[in-house]
């Protein structure tokens, strides 16, 4: 078991809880805040002093709502369907820059607090670099946008047009974070202190900064997402995330952007959670074989709509108002566990902060690939498992009319390839006054084109052995600009984000990734087709 643990302590940790009947407690808060204690060596530190650490929450109503009673408002308003709360980093602009903004997306200010955070409770960086955060009570115009489209687009607008960084702004949710580790959570923020402060669920995450630098901007939760890993095809989602006309962070992260993705998928394209999150981290393609035939065509339309790219080592935690989503990569690279007591469901990338007793099953792993979710009804927080939540998938572009009848026909593409009979031979030319030694001219033919000796050797073997070598993760010859003869392609080389993924075998490999491309004008996210497409 220990061999196990050990094998686990890489990448950064993830905690979530739920009550089952959606009851909020302080308790829910208090065991997040136990779990990311417990996985702080999941966590990054220079110095003593963290990477970051956040939580996600329920909007704390009974908090707010003596907080607006004592500033004269209405405390009921904290029930109704149109109070929302934001907290904001302010940068260099002041509070008013954003309240014309608000205004004009048919946003009411009802309280805006500041002087709620300890800088004495961060370390030397994260005091230099401390935002002023500021949290707004907010209430909804009658009649006016929807309120989740309208408090999207304020936000959008105020990255935009001022410098400040809108952390939150929900009916639903609320989000805490900053520089530093959990521990340092309820001491800097006096809302997480406060005996007041209740919640029906709770994300947490404790950062470790691999391939971006630590801010308290690039903390996790963001507004609805959190992973601990990373998305490695992120240029391509940034790219085709525009030609969409969504939103991205400003100077964001991968995560950042996946964030931004999800809420516009679901904002402007009026997608459900759980058919946003399915179009971004769709299932591998020998996976989709195994499927259903109706499961089959709606995943290969999917595929065609967005594509495999969010793609990464990552397990996942994402929650859009009453609906949260938990992932782990079709590799299985990260892990998240599935732990199940009376009262609570709990995903976490450990599960020994549980203790044992309160088990009433067996915690289970989620596989590669695997999806479940949460979705808040008047029973509670209720379970869906894999099969569940696909069906939900397949009702959601059913209802949206998307056209999915016989796509999966296209699982099947291609063939071999027929043998070309070779008209003629190409050859290297070599100085005249070279000798005439084979050996010697195939040798310099070989060092024209860019081979080494070893790759001619390597060439031998795999011709011997019918097998293609196995290397290792990097490229350990000179830099190009060092070496004493570069070719052009010694100067391509991979860029990879971290070095902490397990090695990949030959037969994952091959399960997994797919040379596959789609040839044409993808179809729109909800499925009207713009041209027709190949595979």
């Amino acid at each position: 078991m220990g061999g196990a643990v050990a094998s686990e302590h890489d990448a950064c940790a993830l905690v979530s809880v739920a009550r089952k009947d959606a009851r909020p407690t302080r308790e829910v808060l208090d065991l997040v805040l136990y779990g990311m204690a417990c996985l702080a060596h999941r966590s990054g530190a220079v110095d003593g002093e963290g990477d970051g650490a956040g939580v996600l929450t329920d909007i704390p109503r009974a908090l707010w709502a003596d907080l607006l009673a004592r500033a004269g408002e209405d405390a009921a308003a904290v029930h109704g369907g149109r109070f929302a709360v934001g907290h904001i980093f302010l940068g260099q602009g002041e509070l008013a820059e954003l309240r014309p903004i608000l205004a004009a997306h048919g946003i009411r200010v009802l309280l805006a607090r500041t002087e709620t955070t300890d800088e004495a409770a961060l370390g030397p960086r994260g005091r230099v670099e401390a935002p002023r955060f500021v949290q707004l009570a907010l209430e909804l115009a009658r009649g006016g946008r929807p309120g989740s489209r309208a408090l999207y687009e304020a936000a959008v607008e105020i990255e935009r047009a001022t410098d400040a960084t809108v952390v939150s702004l929900s009916r639903h949710t609320v989000v805490y974070k900053l520089r530093g580790v959990g521990s340092q959570l309820p001491a800097y923020f006096a809302d997480l202190a406060d005996h007041r402060f209740a919640t029906s669920v709770a994300f947490g995450h404790n950062r470790y900064a691999t391939n971006t630098s630590t801010s308290f901007t690039r903390v996790q939760p963001f507004a609805v997402f959190a992973h601990n890993g990373e998305i490695n095809t992120i240029s391509r989602l940034r790219e085709e995330a525009r030609a969409l006309g969504l939103p991205l962070s400003r100077d964001g992260s991968d995560s950042q952007d996946v964030d931004a993705v999800i809420r516009g998928l679901v904002i402007r394209h009026r997608l459900t959670p759980i058919e946003a999150i399915e179009l971004l981290f769709p299932p591998i393609v020998n996976e989709m074989k195994r499927m259903s035939p109706e499961l089959q065509d709606a995943y290969v339309q999917a595929r065609a709509a967005f594509g495999p790219l969010a793609q990464g080592p990552a397990a996942i935690l994402a929650r859009v108002g009453d609906t949260c989503v938990f992932g782990v990569d079709a590799l299985g690279l990260r892990p998240l566990w599935h732990v199940e007591t009376d009262e609570e469901h709990v995903f976490a990338s450990e599960r020994g902060f549980v203790p044992l007793e309160r088990y009433v099953t067996d915690p289970v792993p989620l596989g590669p690939g695997e999806r479940v979710a949460l979705r808040r009804d008047e029973g509670g927080w209720r379970f869906l498992d894999q099969s569940q939540v696909r069906q939900r998938f397949v009702g959601a572009r059913a209802a949206h009319g998307v056209p999915t009848a016989g796509l999966r026909e296209r699982l099947s593409c291609g063939g071999p390839a027929e043998a070309i009979a070779a008209v003629r031979r190409w050859e290297v030319g070599v100085p005249p006054d070279e000798v005439e030694d084979v050996s010697v001219r195939r040798e310099r033919q070989f060092a024209a084109l860019g081979f080494e000796p070893d790759d001619l050797k390597q060439a031998a073997s795999m011709a011997e052995t019918g097998n293609e070598p196995i290397g290792s993760l990097g490229y350990d010859g000179p830099l190009a600009a060092l070496a004493p003869r570069a070719n052009l392609a010694d100067h391509l080389h991979e860029t990879v984000a971290v070095v902490t993924n397990p090695a990949i075998d030959r037969e994952r490999e091959i399960e997994h990734f797919s040379t596959r491309v789609l040839l044409g004008s993808r179809p729109l996210p909800r499925g009207r087709a713009r041209r027709s497409w190949l595979e």
